[in-house]
């Protein structure tokens, strides 16, 4: 391929539309799958902790340019808003050993890759979050309650994996 050992721009050589447009996008996907409710601050519950927010740019190797965005995790505290933050994650051995074990019985194997993946989860506790600059003109005085996992969050993965496993119980 053409694109192989080509130089991907560094995130500075980005033009600022281009950075809003991937950061609108992201909201925008967060947003169609209900991931958080604008809320306003004075309807807030006192008791749940108000966390920040961080944007992670990224510029892929196709020269297109991700953002994503981040609850701050690193505000939250044990035994308030997350218990368990630990979900299974195979050995490579065992991940070796079973496709060893598919390609002996010469059975077909399928990957999958779910785009924005932990937001199909439940949070499951009361969080909120600051409200990104690139929404507050829109919805000044609110903050976003989150209704779903968020990267950044110590508990997504475990919800991740917890919602994953669900599903495919359910579907034997």
């Amino acid at each position: 391929s053409d694109q192989l050992g080509r130089e991907v721009r560094s995130l500075k050589d980005v033009p600022r539309t281009e950075l809003n447009e991937a950061k609108d996008k992201e909201i925008q996907g967060l947003l169609k799958r209900d991931v958080f409710e604008i809320v306003p601050m004075k309807d807030m519950d006192p008791e749940a902790p108000l966390l920040t927010h961080v944007w992670v740019l990224k510029v892929r190797d196709d020269d297109s340019v991700k953002a994503r965005l981040c609850v701050g995790g690193h505000k939250q505290s044990k035994g308030v808003n997350f218990w368990e933050i630990s979900s299974p994650t195979p050995r490579a051995t065992t991940v070796k050993l079973h496709l060893g074990y598919a390609s002996s019985r010469k059975w077909n194997v399928y990957t999958a890759d779910v785009s924005q993946a932990y937001v199909f989860a439940s949070m499951g506790v009361k969080m909120y979050m600051k409200m990104p600059a690139e929404m507050a003109a829109k919805h000044p005085n609110c903050v976003l309650l989150l209704k779903k996992s968020l990267y950044g969050a110590k508990q997504s993965g475990r919800n991740w994996f917890n919602e994953a496993s669900d599903t495919m119980k359910s579907i034997g």
